[in-house]
């Protein structure tokens, strides 16, 4: 039983996993350095969460962690911190560019500094959303590139593991 919900798994995995694999630097442009001390006090854990949310709410780790719950839960959670490994400098890059044209290197500065005691933060709030609009066309296919390799990877693993009881 346990096999063919796994063979009926891995079909649907493989349909889904027809993914364009986008270069990860998308433009010759490079961020500043204090676009990416900024960036990198927050990227890594919303990449994560963005992973986590998603991946979650795909119809493989759902029907994943119905048949083997916690070791599933366990394994995507491993799988996403490789992800950010293997990928988190294109991310950050990606983020950097996003942010560099809507502050200044003083401010990015003074943000990764001083957070919420930042004299920009309210600079920095207003233009969340046209950060995101541009991450999106700078790292769309990234994304989507490492979501796919975040739930495939964890499936392998999880019917492997299933394999060998």
């Amino acid at each position: 039983m346990v096999r063919l919900f796994f063979a009926a798994l891995f079909s649907f995995v493989l349909c889904a996993a027809h993914v364009t694999h986008a270069a990860e630097d998308t433009t010759k442009a490079e961020p500043s350095e204090a676009a990416l001390a900024f960036v990198g006090q927050f990227s890594d854990n919303q990449l994560s969460g963005m992973l986590s949310r998603v991946g979650a709410r795909t119809e493989t780790m759902m029907m994943l962690g119905q048949v083997n719950g916690r070791l599933t839960e366990q394994i995507f959670n491993a799988e996403i911190d490789a992800a950010i490994d293997r990928h988190g400098d294109a991310w950050r890059r990606n983020m950097a560019l996003a942010w560099t044209p809507l502050l200044t290197d003083d401010e990015m500065l003074s943000l990764a500094a001083d957070a919420q005691l930042s004299p920009h933060t309210e600079k920095y709030a207003s233009l969340r959303t046209d950060a995101g609009r541009a991450m999106q066309d700078l790292s769309g296919d990234l994304f989507r590139q490492i979501l796919q390799e975040v739930v495939s990877n964890t499936f392998a693993t999880v019917k492997a593991a299933a394999d060998t009881e």
